[in-house]
């Protein structure tokens, strides 16, 4: 009996994901051109426990075309966090997309110092960069047609949002098919 049969298999998971990540970059850097730096963290973040919690059929109503598929696979490893290898969106994108590693995040957001302060080194060890993103793990669905993903992004301590995306595979690559905020501060 396989008890993968209703997830994609892990290694799959893996390489799609960094794909995923790598084109979603790609296209918020096209519509970003005044963002000269992308700063990403290297792990990934779990998913709140509101967002977790959440029944299938509210995420549905939000992304009416997502799949069911891809919304379980999504709530399954969005409680994971993920270190991944953020080579290949440097190795795309140049020198916009800089990765900060799980270390020097906690270094530069360590709770020790107030936010404000924080945010000040952040700008002073990344100048071009106007804000910091995390990703959650992606789902994806059986098919592999259809991939969710949560972009969280903050900014000087003074604004965050998370969105949540939905792609869909077109010839090879993963392209916005769909984008909802669920939450902004």
């Amino acid at each position: 009996m396989n008890l993968f049969i209703d997830r994609p298999a892990l290694a799959q998971i893996r390489s799609e994901e960094i794909s995923v990540y790598t084109d979603l970059v790609k296209a918020l850097s096209k519509e970003n051109p005044q963002n000269p730096v992308l700063v990403i963290l290297a792990k990934t973040r779990p998913l709140s426990q509101s967002l977790l919690t959440s029944k299938a059929d509210e995420i549905s109503g939000l992304m009416p075309i997502a799949t069911k598929s891809v919304i379980s696979d999504f709530l399954n490893v969005g409680e994971k966090e993920l270190h991944f290898d953020i080579q290949k969106l440097t190795s795309t994108l140049g020198n916009r997309v800089i990765a900060l590693s799980e270390k020097d995040y906690i270094k530069l957001f360590n709770g020790s110092m107030k936010l404000k302060e924080a945010w000040k080194n952040f700008y002073r060890q990344f100048p071009k960069s106007h804000s910091l993103i995390k990703f959650s793990r992606v789902g994806i669905d059986k098919e592999g047609r259809q991939a969710l993903v949560l972009l969280s992004i903050s900014s000087g301590g003074q604004f965050g949002a998370g969105d949540l995306f939905l792609l869909s595979k077109e010839n090879g690559r993963w392209k916005i098919t769909q984008q909802v905020n669920i939450w902004i501060t």
